[in-house]
């Protein structure tokens, strides 16, 4: 709990499990890799009660060659993908949720 920025990606044909890898379901043995590090990061700042942490999230996926922001409610608002440097993209206009 150093500071560190993290990426999980998932890629793959439509319907070899990405979903289900990533989400997976409510019960605790069927978790997905997404709400397990929601947890395994929420219960270790429980063991930091005297310091302050920012958590942010996004939710992307790309389909189709189009960014698509799933924390957004309004689907139709596709995000600008662009390339900073070579080599380097960087996604634009994204909602973060802060806890």
């Amino acid at each position: 709990m150093q500071g560190y920025n993290g990426t999980i990606f998932a890629y793959g044909q439509t319907g070899t499990g990405k979903t289900f890898t990533m989400e997976g379901v409510d019960t605790p043995e069927l978790k997905g890799i997404i709400p397990r590090a929601i947890d395994w990061i929420f219960n270790s700042i429980k063991s930091y009660p005297d310091q302050n942490f920012l958590v942010r999230a996004s939710f992307v996926e790309i389909y189709n060659e189009e960014v698509i922001d799933l924390l957004n409610k309004n689907i139709k608002n596709k995000l600008i993908l662009f390339s900073v440097v070579l080599k380097k993209f960087e996604i634009i206009n994204f909602n973060f949720l802060i806890y």
